[in-house]
């Protein structure tokens, strides 16, 4: 396993209820990212704003890219009926953020992954 050029924490300190063009109501999660090079020292934050449907697209991606790191890292199901309710968003926040910090444990991931820089906007925020 080699080392990452930098080191990434994750967290989901707040979720938002937002509609999309359509009026349809959605859970937007607030990722919040901190990356600090190995390099040059720096620290950066940044959040960035994901739904449900992109959080599995990344695990999908993931699982297919990286089978063996991500066989253990467990994802929240899909649910369709109260899935605005206070507790389950919580919830669901909770084990979406528990999700995104077993997989920042692999350093290849965090080095190789194209969906997953792509997911924290990592290219927008960090120069290495």
């Amino acid at each position: 396993m080699s080392r990452p050029d930098f080191n990434l924490t994750i967290s989901i300190p707040e979720t938002e209820l937002r509609v999309n063009d359509e009026g349809k109501q959605y859970t937007a999660y607030h990722v919040q990212v901190g990356s600090h090079s190995c390099k040059t020292q720096r620290t950066i934050e940044w959040r960035v704003l994901r739904r449900y449907s992109e959080f599995l697209e990344l695990s999908q991606q993931l699982r297919r890219d990286f089978p063996r790191e991500m066989r253990d890292v467990p994802f929240p199901p899909k649910r369709l009926l109260g899935r605005f309710n206070p507790d389950f968003v919580e919830d669901r926040r909770y084990h979406l953020q528990q999700f995104l910090e077993q997989t920042m444990e692999h350093a290849d991931i965090i080095n190789q992954s194209t969906a997953l820089r792509a997911f924290v906007d990592i290219d927008k925020n960090v120069r290495i």
